[in-house]
């Protein structure tokens, strides 16, 4: 149960020192409280739909001027609590790895 979102299992994760990435520890309310928190975790970040999925609810910001209007269009997008992550990588890699990953269960 305690699971079962995103921002739960990012708590759960951190109770039993697993690494994360850094994240804002919790839902974001509004722009500033955005900003704030953004400064501290650093750019690129991504902002985060905790009920999003699929590509839906979720955005990269690279600046402090862009996090108003992608906060918005998260929030727009998909209803209810969202939360900040530090990007970490590029999609490239990811897919290299899951790729690499299929290979290897097919054997």
């Amino acid at each position: 149960r305690n699971v079962g979102g995103k921002i739960q299992s990012m708590h759960v994760a951190g109770k039993a020192k697993a690494p994360l990435v850094p994240w804002s520890n919790g839902e974001i309310a509004d722009p500033a409280e955005a900003i704030a928190m953004a400064d501290q975790i650093g750019y690129p970040l991504m902002i985060k739909a905790a009920d999003g999925g699929g590509g839906r609810g979720i955005r990269r910001v690279n600046a402090s001027e862009e996090m108003a209007s992608k906060l918005q269009q998260v929030m727009t997008e998909v209803p209810g609590p969202v939360f900040l992550m530090k990007l970490m990588g590029v999609l490239p890699r990811l897919i290299k790895w899951q790729k690499r990953n299929s290979q290897w269960r097919k054997k």
